[in-house]
């Protein structure tokens, strides 16, 4: 029964992506995506990027979105992405308006709340719930089929920090 699930769960992640802008990706990164017990935030930003029209590496996907403002301050490239964390971004630079308790607070808690709502994500998903990449597909392809209209928005110039930037070089040199 659970490889019934997973198997459908595969056909319908490779549907939705050919049904949506993600389909613009290469099926190599794509497979290399799927197989991934963990997804991190910059697989996140270059799904979002690439749903954007933005051609640009993983990393320069991630420093854009990073620009944005809404990842978590101790948020790395190759640091995982939460269930919170994705919806989150993906509601405050959306525009989703959302229900009350959004419009009211702009809070993570209750973006998880509204992809819930929406039926975008499983409702027992936790927000800390690190996103396989399989999971991370169907999230923003389900998203992006909910919301088709739905545009990013753009980082202010102002947004961009240089020391920002080497920050991050710097951990990821760390890591290497």
């Amino acid at each position: 029964m659970r490889k019934v699930k997973l198997l459908a769960a595969l056909a319908l992640a490779i549907a939705a992506i050919a049904a949506t802008p993600l389909a613009a990706q290469s099926a190599a990164t794509m497979t290399e995506l799927l197989a991934k017990e963990r997804a991190d935030y910059s697989d996140f930003s270059y799904l979002v990027a690439s749903s954007a029209g933005i051609e640009a590496s993983p990393f320069e996907a991630y420093m854009y979105c990073d620009q944005l403002g809404s990842f978590p301050e101790n948020a790395m490239p190759n640091g995982p992405i939460t269930a919170g964390a994705a919806t989150f971004f993906m509601m405050k630079n959306y525009g989703i308006s959302g229900g009350l308790m959004w419009r009211l607070t702009g809070a993570p808690r209750y973006a998880i709340r509204e992809f819930r709502a929406l039926d975008l994500i499983d409702p027992e998903v936790d927000p800390a719930h690190v996103l396989s990449g399989r999971e991370l597909i169907e999230l923003v392809s389900a998203f992006a089929e909910r919301f088709p209209d739905a545009t990013l928005r753009e980082a202010e110039v102002s947004d961009v920090s240089a020391e920002r930037r080497k920050a991050v070089l710097k951990t990821l040199e760390g890591t290497k």
